[in-house]
C-alpha cells in the first residue's frame, strides 16, 4: 500500500462513510417483495472443530497437511464452491453456491456466514444444510463440531495463532500490549451473531440500535455459555463477554447512548458510532508494513498528526471500522455480538430473542420504555452479567424481557417461527429461563455430578442429548 505523507481524511469524509456504508435502511426491494413482513434476518456461528479420540479431544490443525482447511477445500472442488486464498495459496475462506461464507478464526475456529434471508425460516434450513454436510465430511477424518462460548478443552498456549496473516499478528501484537484477553479472544472464543436490518424508516432505525444496546447486559446473561475455561471452572457463567470487555476499553462495549436517547434519528446514530470509531485506538499501521504504534494513539489524532509521515486514507478507515467490536456492531444491518455460542439445540434461540423484540412493533416500543431507565447503568449491569442471571436486577428484566419476546414472536409472520423455531424458544425459557438459569449453570451441573468432576466430550455429548430429548 502506498503511505501518505499528507491526510486525505478528515471528520466529514469519515461521517459521509459511516452514514452511507453503516447505517443504511432496508433495501427497498424487501418491502416491495414481503411488504407484510418486518426485515430480514441473518446468522454468523462459530464453531470448534476437535478430534475425537478415546482420551480427550485433540486440537484439529488448520493448515497441517490433512488439516481442517485441506478437509474444506476438498469439500469445496466437490460442490464448485469458490476457494478464496491469500498470496502463499492458504485458504482463508469459502463462498458457498448461494453467496455465504466459511471462514476461520485465527485460533481454527470455523465460522459460518448466511446471507441476508427474509425470514427466520429460511436461514435455519441453510444453517442445517450446512452443517449436516459438514458434520458428513469431518465425521470421516473423526472430527466433529462442538459449539461453546470460549473453547474448554485447550489454553491460548496450547492453540497458537493458526491464522497467521499480517493482520492477524499484528492484532496479537496489539492486544498482547494490553494484557491476557485479547490472546483469549482471537484463539478461545466462539459467538453466534444475529444480524438484523435497520428497518424501513430512520426512525425504526434509531429505536432498534439503541434498543439493541440497552438489551447487551440482559442477552449476555440470559445466554451465558461459557464457564469452563483451560480445564477449569472460571468462576464465571459467561466468560466470553468478560474477555471481550477487557481486552481493549477503546474499541469494545457500547456507543453513547446520549445523543439516540434524545434524538431517535439516523443522524443520533451517525454521531455516536462516529464519536466511538475516532475515540478507539488504532491497531496497526498498514502502510507500515502492519506496524503496531509504540504508544496508543486513536483514529482522530493519527488523522490529525499522523504516525512516521503516514496519514490514514479511507481503506485505513474502513479497516479500522472492521476492528471495532462494540456488543452492537453496525455493518449496513445490526450485528449482535453479546452472545455466547450456543449448543446446536439452541442455536437459533437468540435470534428468536431479538426478533421478538425488535420485529414487532408493539414489543419494540414496550421494550425501549422497559430499558430507558437502565440506560445509564448499562455499563455498570454488563459488569454483572458475566455471571448470567444471578444478580437479581438483571433476572428480573431478563424474565420481562423474554415474556416480551415470546409474546412478539408468536406474532410474528409463520415463515418466522417454521422450523418448530416457536416450540424450541419456548422450551428455553421453560428450562433455564424461568428457572432463572442459563445453559452454563446445566453444564455446571451436568460436570458437578459425574464421577470426574471435570469436562469432557461424552459429557457434553450426554447433555445435549438430554436437551434434545427436553424439547421433544
Amino acid at each position: 500500500m502506498d503511505t501518505h505523507n499528507t491526510s486525505d481524511l478528515n471528520q466529514d469524509i469519515c461521517q459521509d462513510m459511516v452514514e452511507k456504508t453503516i447505517f443504511q435502511l432496508r433495501p427497498k426491494r424487501y418491502s416491495e417483495m414481503y411488504p407484510q413482513w418486518p426485515g430480514s434476518v441473518g446468522l454468523e456461528i462459530e464453531m470448534l472443530p476437535l478430534q475425537m479420540n478415546e482420551a480427550s479431544p485433540k486440537q484439529v490443525p488448520l493448515y497441517d497437511q490433512g488439516g481442517l482447511s485441506h478437509v474444506l477445500a476438498q469439500l469445496a472442488k466437490k460442490k464448485f464452491w469458490t476457494l478464496i486464498k491469500d498470496p502463499d495459496e492458504r485458504l482463508l475462506k469459502i463462498q458457498l453456491e448461494l453467496g455465504d461464507y466459511l471462514t476461520f478464526e485465527p485460533g481454527g475456529q470455523l465460522e459460518f456466514s448466511t446471507i441476508p434471508y427474509p425470514c427466520l425460516s429460511d436461514a435455519v434450513k441453510r444453517i442445517s444444510q450446512v452443517q449436516s454436510l459438514l458434520d458428513q465430511v469431518l465425521q470421516e477424518k473423526n472430527v466433529s463440531l462442538f459449539q461453546f462460548g470460549i473453547n474448554p478443552f485447550f489454553k491460548v498456549e496450547e492453540i497458537g495463532l493458526q491464522m497467521s496473516k499480517a493482520r492477524y499478528r499484528a492484532m496479537d501484537h496489539y492486544f498482547s500490549n494490553i494484557g491476557p484477553f485479547g490472546q483469549r479472544m482471537m484463539r478461545q472464543t466462539c459467538t453466534i451473531q444475529p444480524c438484523l436490518d435497520f428497518g424501513p424508516s430512520e426512525h425504526d432505525m434509531a429505536k432498534r440500535y439503541l434498543v439493541g444496546q440497552l438489551l447487551a447486559p440482559f442477552a449476555t446473561a440470559l445466554f451465558s455459555y461459557s464457564s469452563w475455561v483451560d480445564h477449569a471452572d472460571s468462576g464465571y457463567r459467561g466468560f466470553r463477554s468478560l474477555v471481550w470487555r477487557k481486552l481493549d476499553a477503546t474499541r469494545t462495549g457500547l456507543t453513547n447512548l446520549h445523543p439516540l436517547l434524545k434524538q431517535l434519528n439516523k443522524a443520533a446514530c451517525v454521531d455516536s458510532y462516529l464519536e466511538f470509531a475516532l475515540d478507539a485506538n488504532v491497531v496497526f499501521i498498514e502502510g507500515l508494513n502492519y506496524e503496531v504504534p509504540q504508544v496508543p494513539m486513536n483514529f482522530a489524532y493519527w488523522m490529525k498528526h499522523g504516525y512516521k509521515g503516514v496519514f490514514p486514507s479511507r481503506q485505513d478507515f474502513e479497516t479500522h471500522l472492521s476492528l471495532l467490536f462494540p456488543e452492537v456492531r453496525p455493518r449496513g444491518f445490526l450485528e449482535f455480538r453479546s452472545i455466547d455460542c450456543q449448543s446446536r439445540e439452541w442455536q437459533i434461540v437468540p435470534a428468536a430473542f431479538y426478533l421478538g423484540l425488535l420485529y414487532d412493533e408493539n414489543k419494540l416500543e414496550k421494550t425501549l420504555e422497559l430499558l430507558t431507565p437502565y440506560s445509564d447503568k448499562v455499563n455498570e449491569l454488563l459488569e454483572y452479567s458475566v455471571n448470567g442471571l444471578e444478580h437479581s436486577e438483571i433476572r428480573k428484566v431478563a424474565l420481562e424481557l423474554m415474556d416480551l419476546s415470546l409474546s412478539g414472536f408468536s406474532g410474528l409472520p409463520p415463515c418466522f417461527r417454521g422450523e418448530g423455531m416457536e416450540a424450541r424458544f419456548k422450551s428455553f425459557s421453560e428450562l433455564f429461563s424461568c428457572r432463572g438459569l442459563t445453559p452454563a449453570d446445566a453444564l455446571k451441573q451436568e460436570i458437578m455430578s459425574s464421577s470426574s468432576g471435570s469436562l469432557c466430550v461424552d459429557l457434553v455429548q450426554s447433555l445435549e442429548h438430554k436437551w434434545k430429548e427436553y424439547r421433544g
